[in-house]
């Protein structure tokens, strides 16, 4: 290797044969000599060191992400807010729901209007719901199966309502219950917490869209009365069914104790099933009849116990992490 400071060296030497002169030419032709050596180790560092670098910061967060399965959630908001919360009570929850599934072992993503046009059938299914006189909130509840029928994410497949809660059901057993095939719903009818191939998606939103109408015999339509009109009238083979569970607590997971002002968490429910759903009618029963809505810093009113469901989740979160602390131990 030659550099502009051995050319250097070598042009400014004297042409004297003597000695001396010759002993000072060696010397400097050594210094020159070392000098690409010390250049060279650290060139070799520093593109070592850069190598490691880049592995660190780069590939080892993606390939330790790649073991955390994916909860999907769909938000799209109503103008104006609906269902007894504003849109800050909407945000609210959505946050508090993310930081719960994260703290489980999950990645989260929230997929909206924009994942569910990406559906080829958007504007079928959005044309039948609009001519059966289906809210725009209900609606909504129809764009997330479009959303999910689209995504082919090898982590993915799973989705939940933003207002339901991992108990026992942690990352690592989500990866468990990924590998069986087919469609699993573990809210039955209610579509609160589902898992299914992209496949299996698709092909139950293609039988939505097939029987969705005004003349259908439904009260009302809305995902969860289609969802169980279809387990009524089909077999789970035709649907592609492998898992239809009730493995959601569909109240809050609080219980009275006697003397005690404050609900106390029933660990026997949280350490028996998969999340907890903390519906429009479960917080709503939790406040008004059983009175075991937690206790939050907030002084909740009469009627405000939807707008306040994050902050109760939050509560709610902490108590289960004891539940589930103590039951190792």
């Amino acid at each position: 290797m030659r550099t502009p400071a051995m050319d250097t060296i070598i042009e400014e030497a004297p042409t004297s044969k003597s000695s001396d002169l010759t002993m000072n030419r060696s010397k400097a032709f050594a210094v020159a000599i070392g000098a690409v050596g010390i250049v060279g180790f650290f060139a070799d560092y520093i593109n070592l060191r850069s190598s490691v670098t880049r592995h660190l910061r780069v590939e080892e967060p993606i390939r330790m992400a790649s073991n955390r399965p994916i909860m999907t959630t769909f938000f799209e908001p109503v103008e104006g807010g609906c269902c007894g919360m504003t849109k800050q009570g909407h945000d609210n929850l959505v946050d508090s729901w993310k930081r719960a599934w994260e703290g489980r072992g999950w990645e989260t993503r929230i997929f909206t209007e924009v994942d569910a046009r990406k559906h080829p059938d958007f504007e079928v299914l959005q044309n039948k719901l609009i001519e059966a006189k289906v809210s725009e909130y209900d609606r909504r509840c129809f764009w997330r199966w479009l959303a999910m029928a689209v995504d082919d994410s090898p982590r993915g497949g799973w989705m939940s309502d933003y207002d339901l809660f991992p108990l026992t059901l942690t990352g690592e057993r989500g990866l468990e219950l990924m590998k069986q095939p087919g469609f699993k719903s573990y809210g039955g009818q209610v579509p609160a917490l589902i898992h299914s191939d992209q496949e299996s998606w698709d092909k139950v939103v293609q039988m939505m869209i097939k029987i969705v109408s005004p003349t259908i015999d439904l009260d009302f339509i809305s995902d969860m009365m289609l969802l169980l009109y279809l387990h009524q009238h089909y077999s789970e083979e035709e649907l592609g069914i492998t898992a239809w569970e009730f493995s959601i607590w569909k109240k809050l997971p609080y219980i009275r104790v006697d003397g005690q002002e404050d609900p106390k968490i029933d660990c026997e429910v949280v350490r028996t099933h998969l999340a907890a759903h903390l519906s429009h009618r479960a917080v709503q029963e939790g406040f008004e009849v059983s009175r075991t809505y937690p206790k939050i810093k907030e002084e909740i009113k009469e009627g405000e116990y939807a707008e306040f469901r994050a902050q109760a989740a939050d509560v709610m979160m902490k108590d289960v992490d004891q539940c589930l602390e103590s039951s190792v131990e």
